[in-house]
């Protein structure tokens, strides 16, 4: 009778043992599945999917353009009755940032903003406006190559802008300050501490300028960058090979966020996606030390480039994302 009762109360322990196991079990599955990032990848034709693997050989092997919404950033402004009270009377931060009913947002003033005209039609209209409020929203990029688990992508958008540098001086990319801008304030802005983690680091070549000769100095490591001018002739990312030519591939519209903050739009070419073009800026030097190359609204690379303290150029920032953390 004792031993049916000993076997009973080992059979008892085993049970409760053996599911104390599998709760471990299932509860570290749970947590490695957490772990692996969701990035949403989007194509052409409006088709919408979470990053899995496979995906990057469709990229590739079928030469089809793609975007995946990373990160978040203040880019559509709020107008008319969207515009609430609550809205407007929330405690904005030291950095204009308030969450209103789960939503994050941006208030600004022209004094904020890199450059404000009062006339001209191709800037930001800030006449009779103390402020401006602009919302979040994942950012969209384009994906110019996929390899060795990671993707390049490049901001489909000019999400803000941002001189090269602040004074007028000879300086390459190393030093500038918008290689310290995009790799302190916007990535603090951008993405979550979860979200940097997914930002590879990447040693960027940095080659002179091949027309004028201007030499572009060192190789550095960033986590967020500027395109060079080799990129911009790439066409294995989806551009022309002749800087000359007006690409519409390079051609790319700003955010109403940017433009706010000074950057200038065009009115008279578009893009594929039928919205007004504007410049950006190329971390690769112009002329000479003391201007940088861009692209032109038309599409076409201005290798001769402008003086780096021009106030008025949209920034498409580049990475690489660690695709190891998103797919399996």
């Amino acid at each position: 009778m004792r031993s049916t009762k000993l076997v009973k109360s080992l059979i008892v322990i085993a049970a409760v043992i053996i599911c104390l196991g599998l709760g471990l079990l299932i509860n570290s599955v749970k947590v490695e599945a957490a772990s692996k990032a969701k990035v949403t990848l989007e194509f052409t034709d409006g088709t919408k999917t979470t990053w899995k693997t496979g995906d990057e050989k469709i990229i590739l092997g079928k030469k089809k353009l793609a975007y995946v919404y990373f990160g978040s950033y203040p880019q559509t402004e709020v107008t008319g009755k969207k515009l609430t009270k609550a809205i407007t009377g929330a405690k904005y931060d030291k950095n204009g940032v308030a969450t209103v009913k789960g939503v994050k947002y941006k208030r600004i003033s022209s004094a904020d903003a890199t450059y404000v005209s009062p006339s001209n039609s191709k800037y930001y209209k800030w006449a009779g406006k103390s402020y401006a409020y602009f919302k979040y929203e994942p950012i969209k990029w384009r994906v110019l190559n996929v390899s060795d688990k990671r993707a390049f992508l490049l901001a489909e958008y000019g999400l803000d802008s941002q001189k090269y540098n602040d004074e007028y001086t000879n300086i390459t990319w190393e030093n500038c300050a918008l290689r310290n801008w995009l790799n302190s304030d916007f990535i603090s802005v951008a993405f979550t501490s979860g979200n940097k983690k997914l930002v590879k680091s990447t040693k960027l070549v940095n080659n002179d300028n091949s027309i004028c000769g201007t030499e572009a100095g060192a190789e550095t490591i960033d986590k967020v960058f500027l395109l060079s001018l080799d990129d911009v002739v790439n066409t294995k990312y989806g551009f022309s090979s002749n800087g000359d030519v007006e690409d519409i591939n390079r051609r790319a519209a700003t955010t109403a966020y940017a433009k706010a903050m000074g950057a200038w739009t065009g009115v008279d070419y578009m893009t594929s996606n039928g919205e007004c073009s504007s410049y950006w800026f190329l971390r690769s030097p112009g002329m000479d030390a003391g201007s940088a190359a861009y692209v032109i609204h038309y599409g076409s690379v201005i290798y001769l480039g402008s003086s780096v303290n021009i106030p008025d150029i949209p920034v498409r920032p580049a990475l690489y994302l660690n695709l190891s953390s998103i797919i399996g």
